[in-house]
């Protein structure tokens, strides 16, 4: 209290004032409420860290407890890892691979996804330049039996030497030449 208090209370200026002092002297050993409440807080944090700890150890001494299904939980955990890694690494590659034959075949296929997928890629190497192994030869196969789906320099479809000509007097158009294969495979 203060000596203003100590003095509205009745009691002598004198007294007040020696009052007033012992009072601050008194509250100097008390925490203000604000850290009190911060203190409680903290506290109070403390103990449901240490209630979460000691769960999880005695979830762990359960478990500990059978090492077997530890290990049996571990080993497949650690398969499906490596199931994950092996089928990634295949995804990977057979992007890199895709990604190599569409560069390569480049603007001479008229579909180049369509040429792609006529392709065995089982029979094709990437080397780590980013080149394929066994392409050439199997897109050259596929031009001699498929020649509508490759173009030339100028863009026409690549006909073979002794083509037939088009109605419009050109070079054989897609629908022709597919049209002559089409039967050419039917008969």
């Amino acid at each position: 209290m203060k000596k203003e208090d100590f003095v509205a209370l009745g009691i002598s200026e004198e007294l007040a004032e020696k009052a007033a002092e012992a009072s601050k002297k008194e509250m100097e050993a008390y925490v203000p409420r604000a850290r009190l409440n911060e203190e409680v807080q903290k506290k109070k944090n403390a103990e449901e860290a240490l209630n979460s700890v000691k769960t999880e150890l005695d979830k762990l001494k359960a478990s500990a407890g059978d090492s077997e299904a530890l290990r049996t939980q571990i080993k497949t955990l650690q398969d499906d890892l490596k199931d994950k890694e092996t089928k990634y690494s295949a995804e990977i590659a057979e992007m890199k691979m895709t990604n190599a034959i569409t560069a390569a075949l480049g603007n001479t296929a008229r579909d180049a996804e369509l040429v792609a997928g006529l392709l065995d890629k089982t029979k094709l190497i990437l080397g780590d330049d980013g080149k394929v192994t066994g392409l050439d030869e199997q897109i050259k196969t596929i031009k001699e039996s498929r020649p509508f789906l490759f173009t030339d320099d100028n863009g026409y479809p690549d006909v073979k030497d002794g083509g037939q000509p088009s109605e419009t007097g050109g070079k054989m158009s897609t629908r022709d030449q597919f049209a002559n294969w089409f039967d050419q495979v039917t008969n």
